[in-house]
């Protein structure tokens, strides 16, 4: 099987979407690509469902595998997705390339999947592996129009106004430095007007890597984005942070381990080794967070009764 679906899946409405991508970049030996798509299915009569197919033709992937799925605005219904490779020929370069239709491209799409309304290319190259690998956050700072953010392989974060892609983006926040790829979604704290991105390159004073964790950045008047904080929670790939009230949640990566951060400050408040890597997101539900590792365990965290978060370093107990 050649065909995934990477991303979570997403109700809005009176609509399921799946986005379908593929293993990497490659297909079955001597057969055809797998093709990339998106489906709205309606929960009220599921076989009729409709197909956005976002690199015309056959076989010629095109995919959405951010884990997050995709993204829909809570004012219009309007879906926000953004594409993998595309894998078509091109006589120009006598090359495939991997933006051919929608490929590497932010895109916002009717609920019913039946029209682009606006899409953006932010000058990803033409060849290699530089794709999207995460649905946009979808957020709207006091100090800003409506925007859309997402990571890049290309190690950066880009930041769209999302009701205008097509302009391209009104920044580009080189964060990243290739040797994992970038592919987490940043996170959003709309009480205290900051974004979190996880996986961010962290460095010493003097310029030394020390690994890779989460960077904060507040959202001030005239839509700048100004840095505030800097943590090392690990290395390589890392997942999605989570902003529940006043703390971060963040996975470390390689080397394992969950972490509790003040949202403020990026003091650690706690933290909680793991035998295997944490690459997937932490949630909530219920006033807990859940995680898990690749050793096959699934962990549960809450505060201790009469201590919501944040505190000290005992705050969670698993």
């Amino acid at each position: 099987m050649y065909e995934y679906v990477w991303g979570g899946l997403r109700i809005a409405a009176d609509r399921l979407y799946v986005g379908v991508a593929s293993y990497c970049d490659v297909g079955p030996p001597g057969g055809p690509l797998p093709e990339g798509r998106l489906l709205a299915v309606p929960l009220a009569d599921p076989s009729n469902f409709t197909v956005w197919d976002p690199v015309p033709g056959p076989a010629n992937m095109g995919g959405m595998w951010g884990w997050g799925g995709v993204s829909v605005d809570p004012s219009t219904g309007n879906v926000f997705t953004a594409l993998g490779n595309s894998t078509v020929w091109s006589d120009e370069c006598g090359c495939y390339v991997d933006d051919a239709g929608y490929g590497d491209h932010v895109v916002n799409l009717l609920p019913d999947l039946s029209e682009v309304l606006d899409a953006d290319d932010p000058g990803i190259p033409s060849t290699g592996d530089s794709d999207f690998g995460a649905a946009p956050l979808l957020f709207h700072p006091s100090a800003c129009p409506a925007l859309a953010a997402a990571n890049n392989k290309d190690g950066a974060l880009y930041v769209w106004d999302r009701n205008h892609l097509a302009d391209g983006p009104l920044l580009r926040l080189p964060l990243g430095d290739g040797i994992a790829p970038f592919v987490g979604a940043p996170a959003w704290s709309e009480s205290k007007q900051m974004i979190y991105v996880g996986q961010s390159v962290v460095r010493s004073s003097d310029g030394a890597r020390l690994g890779n964790g989460v960077t904060a950045w507040h959202v001030d008047p005239g839509c700048g984005f100004r840095p505030i904080w800097q943590a090392v929670v690990g290395d390589e790939s890392q997942a999605t942070p989570l902003v529940a009230g006043n703390v971060v949640f963040a996975t470390g990566g390689k080397p394992g381990g969950f972490f509790a951060l003040d949202a403020a400050t990026g003091k650690q408040l706690w933290t909680f080794p793991t035998d295997g890597r944490t690459v997937a997101a932490i949630i909530s539900a219920g006033g807990q967070v859940f995680g898990a590792d690749t050793a096959g365990v699934l962990y549960g965290f809450s505060a201790p009764p009469g201590m919501p978060p944040p505190c000290g370093p005992s705050c969670f107990r698993s």
